[in-house]
């Protein structure tokens, strides 16, 4: 009787290791193995910079915009694009930042600049990333998607010394 209890014994401590060593690898590949279903997603950012050529002291309308509306957003509700930003580089040289702006729900945001100096200026959007996580708008899913950052391609204006006529009422 003794041995078959000692066979026993020396069974179970052999099945112990074995089911030690197997929850020891599980736990090391769970902290190893990503826990989320991030995606991804690149971005595309676009400028539109208005009118142009314009006079000196005059209004531009700043247009940005990326290609994708934010999934979770819908009216109010729901996460907006972050961290906006416009590069403006004058005739002199010297730069200046517009923004930081948060974007409306279909993915674009504004702004107006009045140019102080003569001759052409150039605008440059740009986007940081961002992650966005929660109930998606249109489908009503779950989403964990980190949209990479972008810049717009270089947009240049004409500032001249006369006034351009503004658009008829």
């Amino acid at each position: 009787m003794k041995n078959a209890k000692e066979r026993l014994k020396i069974k179970i401590n052999k099945n112990s290791k074995s089911i030690l060593l197997f929850l020891l690898l599980s736990t090391t590949m769970l902290v190893t193995v990503p826990l989320t279903n991030a995606v991804d997603i690149p971005s595309y950012a676009f400028l539109s910079v208005k009118p142009t050529p314009i006079g000196v002291d005059q209004t531009l309308t700043v247009i940005m915009w990326l290609s994708a509306a934010p999934p979770t957003a819908a009216g109010a509700e729901g996460e907006k694009w972050e961290g906006f930003e416009v590069a403006v580089t004058k005739p002199d040289g010297s730069k200046e930042t517009l923004g930081p702006f948060t974007s409306d729900p279909v993915g674009s945001a504004y702004t107006f600049y009045v140019p102080d100096q003569i001759g052409s200026y150039h605008f440059k959007f740009s986007f940081p990333g961002q992650q966005v996580t929660g109930t998606e708008a249109i489908s009503g899913r779950s989403v964990d998607y980190y949209y990479q950052p972008s810049s717009s391609p270089d947009v240049e204006i004409t500032v001249q010394a006369d006034p351009i006529l503004s658009y008829p009422d």
